[in-house]
């Protein structure tokens, strides 16, 4: 344990036993400790080898007990809060690192090579012995008689005396639990803002003006020095679910050529034609011929405008790509193509034998403990690279955290430090080509990362998909949003240096109030529905009643409503695998599956819906695709045998949006 004493300088005690036998003493506690058995400093490694399994601090001023632990507490910490009446009770679970911060450095844990605990681990737990389940049987039976108990052994419960468990099992269940391990080595850790220099005030007026600028973001994760100190998902959007990336998807496929630099399967001087010459166009120019990867690799390749359009209209794009003009000398002329990241992806794929996922599995996502994503595909098959990942918040977090640790995560090396160093310096002026008042886009371009101020930098993608990443802060953050434009994303990173990186290290006293205010805040942030209004007479829309639409850019041929006074259900009709019957209430929201459009393609999806009357002849059906930013809206105005449909959505870079009237076809009234 560590303690505040008023008028004391920090002292230290290390203690045996479990925390409750102190903790549960309450206040008295404090009175039974003899300051001199404290020291001002502690090695732990002088006197155990063993890691200590908990440690509590005791700010006698605050009235405050922080505490650490391994193993769950969580019913411990309520009866420890009611002896302690008016003190506050902080749970830091297993964050050993912010105890050894709390002391200043005069603490100092064991340093242990996990490897050769593991080896010591396994050789214990490995060892071919014998158990014998009849002497055991056999003991606890005859405890039970000496308490005077009657005890009956059945006899076929000693058929077979002894049991070996074979070694190649012992084997494969020793590997499964060493991975499990691992995989929980890796979850984020969570702690105070205040333990890594940023008040919860501080981050409070952050999300207010989040709030008054009505950014819709949907989730936000802070990491500071590793350690996840805010973070949200306004409901029912969550911190676990994968989120379509759109051109953040850049920056993974950048890493992906930095591993693939890595291991040589190609070099920054290579050029693109040599990857495809089955696939050249009949006249190959000069600065075609001189286009490298590093060209690619730095939105650089030599084209006057975006060639997005004329590449994705085709089948191949590769080809479609290579038979593109090429007016500059590449190096030349900065250009954003997403098309040179999806070339990078193709380059990757060629070179390795293996889809852009299948590459990056054991390289990259795994590591990280990242799900195997969903990545979209070119019409041919070929990982889309430059847009169409999906990853979680939780996982754009690892992966700004691995970029962080100058390419490593939990010890293992990703990526090389050499490549990530010419990734995040300027390797293109984009000055030129930013928009006007987007400051943090006209800081330079790296290898698929746009420089920002302050020697930060990000990944992003449309709507306000964002990573960003301050080296001299040791900051991370990852946002998923459903920004109107990217303007918006510039008013996020301007708040974000005013309100959290220029407020770091303000040296401002702990408020436990503002703690509980924040994590209140952060808890209640949800989407917000349209209010609960007066159902219509009873007798006019009740029932199944069908409706066959004109014409409109989606196929939507017909909408077969049943409504009841609570719920509906609606069925919609396009002849293909759009077809479904999906559930709506007045009430709440309702988890269904749809299929609904992503970047590129049609998706099985998780889809959210509610319904609310706006008046006593329209009705409003929301649709939330929560793996996208996307909000459908589908508005019924009722007229006799017609109804009119609107479509509606809040984002998108192709998705029409129309407005249809149909007649009715069906009428099972209630």
């Amino acid at each position: 344990m560590d303690g505040g004493f008023a008028g004391d300088d920090l002292l230290l005690f290390p203690l045996a036993g479990e925390l409750t036998s102190y903790l549960l003493n309450g206040p008295a506690f404090i009175n039974r400790i003899n300051k001199s058995y404290g020291y001002r400093s502690l090695v732990l490694s002088e006197w155990t080898e063993d890691f200590p399994a908990a440690g509590f601090h005791i700010d006698v001023t605050q009235k405050r007990i922080e505490i650490w632990h391994a193993k769950d507490f969580a019913a411990a910490q309520t009866r420890i809060q009611s002896e302690w009446p008016g003190w506050e009770v902080i749970d830091h679970c297993g964050d050993y690192k912010s105890q050894v911060r709390r002391t200043g450095g005069a603490l100092k844990l064991q340093v242990a090579d996990e490897q050769q605990l593991l080896d010591q681990l396994q050789n214990m737990l490995l060892k071919d012995f014998a158990s014998n389940p009849a002497d055991s049987l056999t003991y606890c039976a005859q405890k039970e008689a000496e308490a005077g108990k009657t005890v009956e052994i059945n006899p076929y419960a000693l058929k077979y005396d002894t049991y070996r468990l074979p070694g190649e099992r012992k084997v494969e269940l020793w590997d499964s639990a060493v991975s499990k391990l691992r995989m929980k080595k890796q979850q984020l850790l969570k702690g105070l803002p205040e333990d890594h220099g940023l008040s919860s005030r501080t981050l409070l007026d952050f999300f207010a003006q989040i709030q008054q600028s009505a950014l819709a973001v949907n989730t936000f994760m802070l990491l500071q020095d590793g350690v996840v100190t805010a973070a949200f998902a306004r409901a029912p959007y969550r911190l676990d679910q994968p989120q379509l990336l759109y051109s953040l998807s850049k920056s993974i496929t950048s890493i992906a050529a930095g591993i693939a630099i890595d291991e040589g399967l190609l070099t920054l001087a290579d050029t693109v034609i040599s990857f495809f010459p089955a696939k050249l166009p009949g006249d190959i120019s000069p600065n075609l011929a001189r286009m490298t990867v590093h060209h690619l690799l730095s939105m650089n390749a030599g084209h006057h405008d975006n060639i997005y359009g004329a590449v994705a209209q085709e089948e191949d794009w590769v080809r479609a790509f290579l038979a593109q003009d090429v007016p500059h000398e590449p190096g030349s002329h900065y250009v954003y193509s997403t098309h040179c990241t999806y070339m990078l992806s193709a380059i990757i794929e060629q070179v390795s034998g293996q889809s852009l996922v299948d590459y990056l599995q054991p390289r990259l996502f795994e590591p990280l403990e990242i799900p195997r994503p969903v990545w979209e595909t070119c019409p041919l098959g070929i990982t889309a690279g430059g847009m169409g990942l999906s990853l979680s918040t939780e996982s754009i977090a690892k992966f700004g955290q691995m970029l962080l640790n100058k390419g490593e995560y939990a010890g293992k090396r990703i990526v090389s430090e050499r490549y990530l160093a010419l990734a995040t310096s300027e390797q293109s002026d984009n000055r030129l080509s930013a928009p006007k008042d987007r400051t943090d886009s006209a800081q330079g371009y790296g290898y698929q990362f746009h420089l920002c101020r302050r020697g930060c930098y990000r990944g992003d993608g449309s709507f306000g998909q964002l990573c960003l990443v301050a080296p001299r802060e040791q900051i991370v953050i990852a946002v998923t949003a459903a920004f109107g434009s990217m303007q918006q994303l510039q008013t996020l990173l301007d708040f974000i240096y005013e309100y959290i990186i220029d407020q770091l290290d303000r040296k401002e006293a702990y408020n436990h109030a503002d703690t509980l205010e924040l994590q209140n805040k952060l808890a209640a942030w949800t989407y917000p529905l349209p209010p609960v209004q007066p159902v219509p007479s009873l007798a006019l829309y009740y029932g199944r009643k069908g409706y066959r639409l004109d014409d409109n850019p989606h196929g939507l041929r017909e909408i077969v409503l049943e409504i009841e006074e609570k719920r509906l259900t609606v069925q919609l009709c396009y002849g293909d695998e759009r077809d479904n019957v999906l559930p709506f209430s007045f009430t709440e929201m309702l988890h269904a599956q749809d299929v609904f459009y992503k970047d590129l393609s049609l998706h099985r999806q998780e889809v959210i819906t509610s319904a609310a009357w706006q008046n006593q002849h329209t009705l409003q059906l929301t649709l939330l695709y929560i793996e996208t930013p996307y909000i459908v809206t589908y508005t019924i105005g009722f007229r006799e045998e017609e109804i009119d449909v609107e479509f509606r959505i809040n984002v998108s870079l192709n998705i029409p949006e129309y407005s249809t009237t149909g007649v009715i076809v069906l009428d099972e009234g209630s």
